[in-house]
């Protein structure tokens, strides 16, 4: 009988542990599909990036962890929500494509002002980089630019060369 009282007493006081461990936890604003910004496990220096991304949200796991996806590389790995922020506003993943990019050093062809060459092998496109003159424009093979918006934009001023580069 006493054991009986003593089981009976422990759910009680298990439920009681339960519901308030369900008040306390906050609703998480992370949700697959949302972008973030990472801020580093470290302080950093004054000239160093505060934060690096934006990331995509592939997972939202238990204890406040998120699994996030770079969406320049694919690379994934997951994360406290403490190190994360959402990124406001509407925009683009080609926005965004462009922002991570920039913020991890690489370089972005503005638009396309030529190209030469005769077949998907051979052609290559005279690339203009963002900040940077004309001076310094280069000739880039398709795979540089393959997913870029200026090679888009170029193809509808150029609509011959479609049948040169194969859409995917």
């Amino acid at each position: 009988e006493t054991l009986v009282a003593y089981q009976e007493k422990a759910i009680e006081l298990q439920e009681k542990l339960r519901k308030k461990r369900k008040k306390n936890e906050k609703e998480s604003p992370f949700v697959v599909g949302c972008y973030v910004w990472l801020k580093p496990h470290k302080k950093v220096s004054k000239l160093s990036e505060k934060v690096r991304g934006p990331f995509k949200v592939v997972d939202v796991g238990p204890h406040y962890m998120v699994e996030i996806e770079d969406i320049l590389t694919d690379s994934r790995f997951k994360v406290h929500t403490d190190r994360l922020f959402i990124v406001k506003g509407k925009h683009s993943i080609e926005e965004l494509k462009e922002t991570a990019a920039s913020s991890q050093g690489e370089y972005i062809i503005e638009f396309i002002v030529d190209h030469r060459g005769e077949t998907e092998e051979e052609i290559e496109f005279r690339g203009r980089w963002r900040g940077y003159d004309a001076e310094e424009d280069t000739w880039e093979c398709l795979q540089t630019v393959d997913d870029s918006i200026a090679l888009d934009d170029y193809l509808k001023d150029h609509p011959s060369l479609k049948s040169v580069v194969k859409e995917k």
